[in-house]
């Protein structure tokens, strides 16, 4: 389980030491994974050491393992709270912050 993570680098090298582990468990080389996932063998390099990666890069890799349905777990749907619905309303869509109230002024003589 990857936790206590404090910055983008460490999620990033996290993810790469997975992606390695994942591929090495299923008997893929680096330029396997690059055919299968179709991005380049540098790119697959870079994820793995914990480098910058686009969403779709990692999101490719995934499809090659067969896990994209697991992107669910990074995020999860939030259900709205059972008191929001309403049978003649729909939950919110967005959401809008309240106006500050404003100084109240008087006219001055």
């Amino acid at each position: 389980m990857i936790t206590n993570l404090t910055t983008i680098s460490e999620a990033q090298k996290k993810i790469g030491l997975r992606v390695q582990a994942k591929r090495v468990s299923l008997s893929l080389t680096q330029k396997d994974l690059a055919n299968e996932s179709g991005l380049s063998l540098r790119s697959i390099v870079n994820i793995e050491k914990g480098k910058e990666a686009n969403f779709s890069s990692i999101l490719r890799v995934l499809l090659a393992f067969n896990l994209l349905n697991n992107v669910e777990y990074l995020l999860p749907s939030e259900l709205p709270s059972p008191l929001l619905i309403n049978e003649d309303k729909k939950f919110p869509q967005r959401v809008s912050k309240k106006l500050k109230k404003k100084n109240e002024w008087e006219w001055k003589e």
